[in-house]
């Protein structure tokens, strides 16, 4: 069964294929922060409520500071996948908070490479934001510290880029997973057969556990003194990514997964998941990679870094 078919193409072409004359050096990186590009470059600051508001910013760089924050999200997507497979001589519940952390940061690669994602605005960058309200004629429109998320509403006649932010607030480990699930659901209209049941297997998974399941299974493991008691008594899974590799997609329907609300059950769900996603960023990112001029030199860090490990990079 396929998982890059129609819906892969036309996420491709809408995503990947403007970006792919933008990017920055590796040893560009710290200049082109995009939290630092997005307020300091921003203008035309527009507002219709609290802490949702809209900026223009030109093209090249919106997508050279958004290449950037693929590039270093990908570098922490790696380091979990790492940080996974040495987990092995670890306690069984922590390498589900690792595959968590893995399924987390590649989520987030995800977000970034279809042009939207989270991000944590510190009171300077905020004050940015603020002193555009005023110059824009809002007035000082007061914004809050904290978590938004930023999205890509279009552009305008002159071809910059409009950038939409919403103040998330708290739990935002929570609304990540309600963020994916509808992104899953916002490629079904695209997907040919095969994708569109792979697909629709995933909301079947994020319907038996509810969505934010992966964030409450980490909260148990790792934060519970209960779950002392499953590791003593041998009652909970060691996360082996590359067992769950094998004909993932397969296992995906054949394996009993959401036949009933088990902890393993969900340990194995967040593992496929990962797996899906991690490939899914692998794709899209090599679509990038082969007709871009940039980031070869990212990419040979991240390949450095896993031959030092010594295991070698699931595809």
């Amino acid at each position: 069964m396929e998982l890059f078919g129609e819906n892969f193409i036309d996420v491709r072409n809408r995503y990947i294929i403007p970006s792919i004359s933008f990017g920055v050096g590796r040893h560009e990186y710290e200049s082109w922060n995009f939290k630092d590009t997005v307020s300091n470059n921003s203008k035309n600051f527009s507002s219709s409520s609290k802490n949702a508001f809209q900026v223009e910013i030109n093209k090249s760089d919106f997508f050279k500071a958004l290449h950037c924050d693929i590039e270093l999200s990908l570098n922490k997507t790696t380091i979990q996948y790492i940080d996974l497979l040495y987990s092995k001589g670890q306690s069984k519940s922590w390498s589900y908070v690792t595959l968590y952390y893995f399924l987390f940061f590649g989520t987030n690669t995800l977000f970034r490479l279809l042009h939207s994602g989270n991000v944590f605005f510190y009171q300077n960058q905020i004050a940015r934001f603020e002193a555009l309200s005023t110059l824009s004629g809002y007035g000082l429109k007061p914004l809050s510290t904290g978590n938004y998320r930023f999205s890509v509403q279009g552009e305008n006649s002159n071809g910059d880029i409009l950038l939409n932010f919403t103040f998330q607030g708290d739990n935002l480990h929570k609304k990540t997973w309600y963020q994916f699930e509808a992104i899953i659901r916002g490629f079904l209209p695209n997907c040919d057969s095969e994708e569109k049941a792979i697909f629709m297997q995933v909301i079947e998974i994020f319907k038996k556990y509810t969505i934010e399941f992966p964030s409450q299974t980490r909260n148990m493991l790792n934060y519970t003194g209960e779950s002392s008691m499953l590791e003593i008594r041998n009652k909970i899974v060691h996360m082996n990514l590359k067992e769950f590799n094998k004909a993932f997609i397969k296992k995906l329907f054949t394996v009993d997964l959401i036949g009933s609300s088990t902890l393993k059950n969900q340990m194995e769900c967040t593992a496929f998941l990962s797996l899906l996603v991690f490939k899914y960023v692998q794709k899209l990112y090599g679509e990038y990679s082969l007709r871009s001029g940039y980031g070869q030199d990212f990419a040979e860090e991240r390949k450095k870094l896993i031959q030092r490990s010594g295991f070698p990079l699931i595809t």
